[in-house]
């Protein structure tokens, strides 16, 4: 855009500069983030020979914060009871083990 169109045009920033919806930390591999019947699905990978610990923060998605998290299995079954969640948690994954979160 060409000086002058941005002295004409420019709304001024509404968005910040950098946001994210999701991080992870630790020594864990994200392989899919995917939407679910309004939920957001995580999972998560441990390729080490060691238990990793994964940090999680998920902020609110389409404009919901999610409140619940759940283990599933790969085709969105529960696996355990629903724990609460508050924008983010830790979790241990075994070693080699493949997680699936679901958050709503």
């Amino acid at each position: 855009m060409a000086a002058v169109d941005v002295a004409i045009y420019q709304t001024g920033a509404d968005l910040p500069a950098q946001a994210s919806l999701l991080s992870v930390t630790g020594q864990v591999v994200v392989t899919s983030t995917r939407q679910v019947d309004g939920a957001i699905e995580l999972r998560l990978f441990n390729p080490a020979t060691k238990p990793a610990t994964a940090g999680i923060e998920l902020k609110g998605h389409l404009g919901k914060q999610p409140t619940q998290m759940e283990r599933v299995d790969f085709e969105s079954r529960a696996k355990d009871s629903v724990e609460k969640f508050s924008e983010r948690c830790e979790i241990t994954i075994r070693p080699k083990e493949i997680l699936t979160l679901r958050f709503t």
